[in-house]
């Protein structure tokens, strides 16, 4: 008569199941209580976090919004009202067709003796290059100055002076132009004075701005 067959379920397998060593358990019961623990962490520091409606600080605010524009720097003197004026008229000559010289006078409107310490060229919206300022300048309007022209003006005094700029290729019709003039007056630490030339280039003959014939 035939053996009866082994019962599988009843007997299991002929392998020992496997042993997993004890450290095995003990690092795992130690990710399980990790990982509650930062689940614990999170719920409770979202109950913190800023509303919707919270003010934006200065990183957050919009880049659309208007930013002023830095003042160029030339002498280091901050602008500011002074005793200089312009005085008569401005004159513009072209010696190349790629330079320009303004030239004009300036006047001492104050009390005290100033002493024109330099001139720079300040442009709003760029467009020139600037090759500096000279005071006395060499010429006004066609006449030579006498190199021995004070830079120390009286009261009522005035002297000549001049700005150079090499121009851009295209018409420099829409450029303003401006001056920085740093003085010291007596008994004063020395200063800046900002003095408005030209609103634009428009009303003078520049060959970039002859428009090609047809």
């Amino acid at each position: 008569m035939a053996a009866p067959e082994r019962d599988e379920l009843a007997g299991g397998t002929d392998r020992d199941p496997v042993q997993f060593p004890t450290w095995v358990s003990v690092v795992g019961l130690a990710l399980v209580v990790l990982v509650g623990w930062f689940v614990v962490a999170r719920t409770s520091g979202d109950d913190s976090a800023p509303s919707a409606h919270s003010t934006p600080t200065p990183s957050s605010a919009s880049a659309d919004e208007p930013r002023a524009a830095p003042e160029p720097v030339n002498t280091g003197y901050p602008p500011l009202e002074g005793p200089l004026r312009v005085i008569g008229g401005l004159c513009v000559q072209t010696p190349s067709p790629r330079s320009m010289i303004v030239e004009f006078e300036l006047e001492n409107t104050g009390v005290d003796q100033v002493e024109v310490l330099s001139l720079s060229a300040h442009l709003p919206i760029g467009g020139l290059d600037p090759t500096g300022g000279k005071v006395p300048a060499r010429s006004l309007c066609g006449r030579p100055v006498d190199p021995g022209t004070s830079k120390v003006l009286q009261p009522g005094a005035r002297v000549p002076v001049s700005l150079g700029f090499n121009l851009p290729p295209e018409c420099p019709a829409p450029y303003p132009v401006q001056a920085d003039v740093a003085l010291a007056e007596r008994g004063s630490t020395p200063s800046q004075q900002r003095l408005h030339l030209l609103n634009d280039l428009g009303g003078y003959d520049f060959p970039s701005c002859h428009t090609a014939s047809p």
